[in-house]
């Protein structure tokens, strides 16, 4: 079985994705555009990573475009 060195521990994720999830989850209502200020990413990054972790079932959105709330999933 091969694990990328990104890879963080049990969870299937990169060490950029934890540091989003870490982010996130204490700032809920945060907007793309802070979420890449705090981990020194750029905004077209951020969107990449937020659909990823999506797609793996780590991070879901609440609401519309407008007033988003992130909502980290809890893992194991």
């Amino acid at each position: 079985m091969h694990i990328s060195k990104c890879q963080i521990g049990p969870l299937d994720v990169t060490l950029e994705e934890k540091v989003l999830l870490e982010f996130v989850k204490a700032n809920p209502k945060a907007t793309q555009e802070q979420i890449a200020k705090h981990i020194g990413k750029s905004s077209r990054t951020v969107k990449r990573i937020t659909a990823s972790l999506y797609a793996k079932g780590y991070l879901k959105r609440e609401n519309a475009k407008r007033n988003v709330v992130w909502i980290t999933i809890e893992y194991r």
